[in-house]
């Protein structure tokens, strides 16, 4: 597990944490990732002090860029992102959704007012009978099953996709369907 409190400037390539922690400290960045330069994350990314202006999260699997940005509704907070690739656990409906699970953890549940989270995806991700161009819900898993939370507030993009949910009040681990 490492700590950044500087930048942490992607020059090539990406970081794989394995089953790792990589924190980014409240005064610390990120800067100059893209669909090449990321985190491989099955340990998770940690920013430390996500506030009301979005913060980004560049996480994804070995071969696919699937980034997030958090912003809280009030105050500030600490999240761990990483990314699965699948829909997990699974459910009867995975064919319906993009085929990846964005595990987002907030660090001290509650207090922040109703976030915002985008997500991004590429077509090639997106389960047979899955469109981003029909009215799409963002589900978590509370635990022991999928639930509609949030509002996608908008789907973006001509692959790769982002969708916009707002209104969350808690986190765990999200899909899009």
């Amino acid at each position: 597990d490492e700590t950044v409190n500087g930048t942490l400037y992607f020059a090539n390539g990406k970081i794989t944490l394995g089953s790792n922690y990589l924190t980014i400290g409240s005064s610390g960045s990120i800067a100059n990732a893209n669909a090449s330069r990321y985190v491989v994350t099955n340990g998770h990314l940690v920013r430390n002090g996500v506030g009301t202006t979005a913060k980004d999260f560049p996480v994804g699997r070995a071969t696919s860029y699937n980034p997030v940005t958090i912003a809280t509704g009030s105050g500030t907070d600490n999240f761990r992102v990483r990314v699965i690739g699948s829909v997990s656990p699974s459910s009867a409906n995975d064919a319906a959704a993009v085929q990846r699970t964005w595990d987002i953890v907030e660090e001290t549940p509650g207090g922040n007012g109703t976030m915002t989270v985008t997500v991004q995806w590429n077509g090639s991700e997106e389960g047979g009978s899955f469109s981003p161009r029909a009215a799409a819900v963002s589900w978590r898993h509370n635990g022991t099953v999928w639930v509609e939370e949030g509002t996608v507030a908008s789907i973006a993009g001509t692959d790769p996709y982002t969708a916009t949910i707002t209104g969350l009040t808690s986190f765990s681990r999200y899909a899009i369907g």
